[in-house]
């Protein structure tokens, strides 16, 4: 059954080849094999490589040698990449035409599994990476969260928090796959309505607020609309809403940001309080003008 073997993937592989007991060379697994043979393996987790970290491992690649061999897998004429792709991309700049590989006896429709495995547990993949990750995994091998953890010796609530970063909007994904957002941070922001989500984001990246003062502001946003909605239910007249919403307390600091911003003077927001400052007495006169003093 599929989900039993889940779970093996290349950890153990991964720590025979660093021990070196499938480097021999005698062991018929190690070749030496053409680049041009080799098809990226579709199930790769990791989109984005650093052009600038692909350069400095392809000098270390120059000046050592490859280290550790890629993994590979034979199917008909061609050999499908299983881990190391970052190793693979480098030796091509190197102009390299052949590479040293091991070649892995398994079957094709294992692969995925091996990738996905073998990939979610580097440190490198954004949290984007490794939720969809966790997500395949689930829905190809129909296991539970609590399952999976088991395999990947994560704790239950890592799996399901990394998984609830899909109920984002792709814009919010995007920014914790480019770092501009953190999960801590953007995992308050699942559940709100797109507006707020914007206003928060807004702030957030402007201020880089921690994930405590995030939770504090949606708490904040969420106490408003639930008082906000009690006092509605409470009037029995309608009365004409001439403002047509009131300006929340997040508005209100977005909007002071912004005002300030506009005068070059510099802000941030640290619990509940603007921090204000003044680089020289010109921008404090503008500041005491816009409050009136």
């Amino acid at each position: 059954m599929q989900s039993n073997k889940l779970g093996k993937g290349l950890g153990e592989l991964l720590g025979e080849i660093e021990g070196g007991g499938l480097l021999d060379e005698d062991n018929k697994s190690l070749a030496l094999i053409d680049i041009s043979d080799i098809s990226v393996n579709p199930y790769q987790p990791r989109k984005y490589f650093d052009d600038s970290k692909l350069q400095e491992l392809a000098q270390s690649i120059r000046e050592h040698g490859l280290l550790q061999p890629i993994l590979v897998v034979k199917t008909n004429d061609i050999y499908i990449l299983i881990a190391g792709e970052r190793r693979l991309r480098a030796t091509k700049l190197n102009g390299d035409s052949e590479i040293k590989a091991l070649v892995l006896d398994y079957e094709i429709s294992y692969i995925k599994e091996l990738s996905l495995i073998e990939n979610i547990q580097r440190e490198d993949l954004n949290a984007i990476e490794i939720a969809k990750s966790y997500n395949e995994l689930i829905e190809e091998y129909k296991i539970t969260h609590e399952e999976l953890a088991n395999k990947v010796k994560k704790s239950r609530s890592t799996i399901t928090n990394s998984i609830r970063l899909l109920q984002l909007p792709s814009w919010i994904q995007d920014k914790i796959s480019s770092k501009e957002l953190s999960a801590g941070q953007s995992k308050m922001l699942i559940g709100l309505e797109p507006k707020e989500q914007k206003k928060l984001v807004d702030i957030i990246i402007k201020d880089n607020l921690p994930s405590s003062q995030v939770e504090q502001l949606v708490k904040e946003l969420k106490n408003e609309k639930t008082s906000n909605s009690t006092s509605s239910k409470s009037t029995k007249k309608q009365i004409p809403n001439t403002n047509n919403s009131k300006n929340t307390k997040i508005d209100k600091i977005l909007l002071a940001s912004k005002i300030l911003d506009n005068k070059n003077i510099k802000s941030s927001i640290l619990d509940n309080k603007i921090i204000i400052t003044f680089d020289d007495d010109k921008q404090i006169d503008d500041f005491l003008d816009l409050i009136k003093i």
